[in-house]
């Protein structure tokens, strides 16, 4: 599902005049905080109590100029996806979002997102202060997501492989995209990421008591029907933070995301459940369906 982004501009990673290493500018985002770490490490940090104490990008960018390595914290708005295992991940339609290699095969994504509240961790069993969660696919660890008192190492730290020297590399360097925890949430359920390794052989929450009911069809409708109000949520959310003057731009992206869904029929529910106009009302700066 295509989302919002505010913008898709390529930025360089190197300083090519100086041969420097240098942190992409794509990660100088207002309120965003880094952690120093040794060169070549990922743990422990320069610092103790280093989660109190979030360095500027000015000041991440001159640590990595000296050879150091560098993460980004997560917290406020932003949060963390590793995807350790890549082919669990190969059916979650995220929007483009700053994505780095971490290792052959592994990859680091930095997303935005305003909705990380008690109800929605609640739902999963995790406290609204979790700091991270882990997540597995039949019981194998495959990633996690970071929300505070934590990091990801970026480009241009390094770390040694196997008796090799391994380079932290960008792979898409444009601006972290914005989604719904509850969407992102759900998207890995409906995919079949749980977030606890006992949990591997539990039926999902759509699908009933026991697993041979996942397949019946009303089952099949249930989970269709989350999926789309989780879809809908979420454009409703980026919608209601959009700034007057720029509603009516995002609402014909938010339109066109939720009817790509019931074109590639990976909702085709949706059209049923919601009439396809959404209109706003300045005024009260509410959204009617």
């Amino acid at each position: 599902m295509v989302l919002s982004n505010s913008n898709d501009k390529k930025i360089s990673q190197s300083d090519e005049t100086s041969g420097k290493p240098v942190i992409s500018t794509i990660f100088d985002q207002p309120n965003a905080n880094f952690v120093l770490l040794p060169a070549g490490e990922k743990f422990p940090p320069l610092e103790k109590g280093w989660q109190k104490k979030g360095h500027s990008f000015e000041e991440a960018k001159a640590h990595a100029e000296k050879g150091g390595n560098i993460g980004v914290m997560a917290g406020g708005e932003y949060i963390g996806l590793d995807e350790d295992d890549p082919s669990a991940f190969a059916e979650l339609q995220l929007p483009t979002t700053t994505k780095w290699k971490t290792r052959p095969g592994r990859f680091g994504l930095w997303l935005k997102c305003s909705d990380r509240t008690m109800g929605v961790l609640s739902k999963y069993n995790k406290k609204a202060d979790q700091s991270q969660i882990k997540l597995f696919r039949k019981g194998q660890p495959v990633g996690e997501i970071k929300f505070e008192r934590t990091y990801q190492v970026i480009p241009s730290s390094w770390k040694i492989i196997d008796g090799s020297r391994v380079e932290y590399k960008m792979v898409t360097e444009v601006q972290p995209a914005e989604v719904s925890l509850k969407w992102l949430l759900s998207e890995l359920a409906r995919i079949g990421i749980t977030f606890s390794k006992k949990d591997r052989d539990r039926p999902s929450r759509e699908g009933g008591k026991r697993k041979g009911l996942a397949k019946g069809a009303g089952i099949e409708k249930n989970r269709e029907r989350r999926y789309a109000q989780a879809a809908l949520d979420n454009e409703v959310s980026i919608l209601a933070k959009t700034p007057e003057g720029e509603r009516n731009t995002q609402l014909n992206k938010s339109a066109f995301a939720l009817g790509q869904l019931v074109v590639s029929r990976k909702c085709c529910n949706l059209a049923a459940l919601y009439p396809t106009i959404i209109t706003i009302r300045p005024s009260l700066n509410t959204f009617y369906l």
